[in-house]
């Protein structure tokens, strides 16, 4: 269980850092350079890649009702980009210098944190 465990989030790591963070970026960003520093598609590889990894790491870590509300949330309905871009927008104008990440994470818990102690 223990190798299956770090194999799970070393798999995810790597795709999300050689798919989707460019190599002029760290791990976390700011909004400002999001905004600023970023193309169009590369904030949206980032962002899409950011949530694809979290609902691979919820389902890997057997809360597969919370994988599946971000899933479900973020690519199935008309509203989750949209949302997830207010809420970006509304963090930067706020403080610029608040990470991309923490921001993704507060809509998630916002949305699907009634599943945090979930297991299926």
């Amino acid at each position: 269980m223990q190798k299956r465990w770090f194999s799970a989030r070393l798999i995810s790591l790597m795709v999300l850092l050689l798919m989707v963070i460019p190599a002029k970026f760290s791990f976390a960003i700011p909004i400002a350079d999001y905004k600023e520093k970023m193309s169009r598609d590369e904030r949206a590889g980032y962002l899409t890649g950011g949530i694809s990894a979290l609902t691979f790491q919820y389902a890997d870590d057997g809360n597969m009702a919370k994988s599946k509300c971000v899933y479900d949330w973020f690519y199935k309905s008309d509203k989750g980009g949209d949302e997830m871009a207010i809420e970006l927008m509304k963090a930067r104008m706020a403080d610029p210098s608040l990470h991309v990440e923490a921001v993704i994470l507060a809509v998630i818990k916002k949305k699907c944190g009634h599943l945090d102690k979930v297991s299926q």
